[in-house]
């Protein structure tokens, strides 16, 4: 119990977010804010030109927690990735969600559990018809990283 060892989490609050084309190739970087970001322990961020990355100190185990908010038009499968930047870009924890409603929001959650090795850089992206993801409160998109 007690608290986490290790922790980072980026939120978007700029708003809402619109990715070109109907899917993305390849997926849109999720614009989190990594400035007002909040960490503890041995773990990071940076700004990564502009879309925010949570950074990995030390090798381990980690629980990756993502929300996703889903607004505006587009119906059909969307996807949710953890991306990972250690020398090439990899997607290692992911979700579909199938909108089916043009007019309904829709949150969706990933949660997943990965040994990630020092210096291993984390982002939010996304693939789909879902024209914007998004809201106007801080709690609507994040990225969360903690150390287990």
């Amino acid at each position: 119990g007690g608290a986490p060892k290790a922790f980072a989490i980026m939120h978007k609050t700029n708003g809402f977010q619109n990715p070109t084309g109907h899917f993305n190739n390849p997926a849109a970087l999720v614009t989190l804010d990594w400035a007002n970001a909040k960490t503890r322990g041995d773990i990071g961020v940076q700004a990564a030109a502009g879309h925010g990355e949570i950074m990995i100190r030390k090798s381990g185990w980690y629980r990756l927690n993502a929300r996703f908010h889903l607004t505006g038009s587009g119906t059909g499968l969307n996807y949710l990735h953890v991306q990972q930047w250690f020398g090439d870009f990899r997607n290692i924890a992911g979700l579909s969600n199938n909108r089916t409603q043009n007019a309904n929001d829709e949150v969706t959650y990933l949660d997943a559990r990965r040994y990630l090795d020092a210096g291993a850089s984390l982002m939010l992206t996304f693939t789909g018809p879902t024209h914007n993801w998004g809201s106007a409160n801080l709690d609507g998109t994040y990225l969360y990283v903690e150390e287990i």
